[in-house]
């Protein structure tokens, strides 16, 4: 399931430090409301809304939706109220003369796993204005917003590092027709000097079952690892939360060293584990696996985690940085991957993959080492498959 909340920088909620900068989506900005209304791939076929689930989601915590009228553009609405909800309300936008009742999308810049974010037009049914509105990655939107509020970073951080899947929120107005027409025909115009509306926080829970699998899939020889579009620091806290990456130093987290084929019912799955096991364990890596387990009994140790990142933004320069503390834990190089593995987690961006790739031609040799992947383009994805596949483990 999801559940989803709206964010800025500037939220002053009492509580813990993400609940003092998170509202409930009803309670959503009214610049933050226009681009959820009007930013989504979303189309309503034969009386029911398709597209992209977690978009679906927002407009239902706000109470909006997919209209069937009969307009040949995408139209969003306030959904009427039942019994047990209130009718969704209309918004008024900054210099607006009445309240939103309506959104209609007329172009759409799909969303670019490249580009990480999506653009469109829209029109303000009630007011008759057009806004530009972006939605994406905090990174970069974040490069496109005519000011950067102070805060920004450090909100989406602080986001992501509880796990949420956070969406960065922008819009411009525009306010002649050579603009709408520019934004329209260009997706850098329509995207170039927006202001930030605020984020958009989505809870996107794992299955109860989900870590117990993953062990017995590592216990029976199997290495298993993350390979995601999502923000480096979303991915590492679900990582922790799977037993991907390991929270509390031993092999998974989850049984104290305990070996979680035990007990598995399952005849055909077990054999087939305790196949894997055997074929792709060598002596040197079962004393090890085992030395880690008997680790991880101690209550309070944590392996920790360490991320491949460069040198400023347009830096070449990789190195290896603490999860915990940001301090630099050595310069990257492909073959001392292996033994900073058996002591950390390893976890990586698409971006800076890409640029070890070219910095260091062990690199693809070494990817059965990292756990996490993050940021990750479909081409991306399919080039670390294609190498972990070209492993003889």
């Amino acid at each position: 399931g999801a559940g989803n909340k709206g964010a800025a920088p500037d939220g002053k909620e009492s509580g813990s430090p993400e609940t003092r900068i998170l509202a409930p989506m009803t309670r959503l900005p009214a610049e933050a409301a226009l681009v959820l209304s009007g930013c989504h791939s979303l189309v309503l076929i034969d009386g029911e809304t398709t597209g992209d689930p977690l978009e679906s989601a927002a407009l239902k915590a706000m109470r909006w939706e997919v209209s069937d009228g009969s307009s040949k553009t995408s139209r969003v609405v306030p959904s009427a109220g039942t019994e047990r909800k209130k009718p969704g309300s209309p918004f008024s936008v900054s210099g607006s003369s009445r309240p939103t009742d309506g959104v209609e999308v007329l172009t759409r810049h799909h969303f670019s796993s490249r580009l990480q974010r999506m653009s469109c037009v829209v029109r303000d049914v009630a007011n008759r204005k057009h806004y530009a509105v972006v939605k994406g990655s905090p990174e970069m939107v974040g490069k496109l917003l005519a000011k950067k509020p102070k805060g920004y970073d450090e909100a989406a951080t602080l986001l992501s590092r509880r796990g949420y899947r956070v969406i960065s929120l922008a819009y411009r107005p525009l306010s002649t027709a050579k603009d709408v027409e520019s934004a329209q025909d260009a997706r850098s115009s329509c995207e170039e000097g927006c202001a930030f509306a605020g984020f958009v926080a989505f809870t996107c829970r794992v299955r109860r079952d989900t870590k117990m699998i993953l062990t017995r899939l590592r216990q029976g020889g199997m290495g298993v690892a993350m390979v995601t579009g999502d923000a480096l620091l979303t991915a590492i806290h679900v990582a922790k939360e799977v037993g991907i990456c390991d929270p509390d130093g031993g092999d998974g987290g989850a049984d104290g060293g305990a070996d979680p084929l035990t007990g598995e019912t399952n005849k055909e799955l077990l054999a087939f584990l305790e196949r894997k096991r055997a074929e792709n364990s060598t002596a040197a890596e079962k004393e090890a696996d085992a030395k880690r387990r008997k680790k991880g009994a101690k209550k309070g140790t944590a392996r920790p985690i360490a991320i491949l990142e460069r040198d400023g933004e347009d830096g070449l320069n990789l190195h290896w940085v603490d999860y915990d503390d940001g301090s630099v834990v050595r310069p990257y190089d492909a073959s001392s991957v292996p033994e900073l593995a058996s002591k950390r987690d390893l976890a990586v961006t698409g971006t800076v993959l890409a640029l070890a790739y070219e910095a260091d031609d062990g690199t693809r040799s070494v990817l059965e080492h990292f756990k996490v992947f993050a940021r990750m383009t479909p081409d991306a994805k399919e080039t670390v498959i294609e190498c972990l596949h070209s492993v003889d483990r």
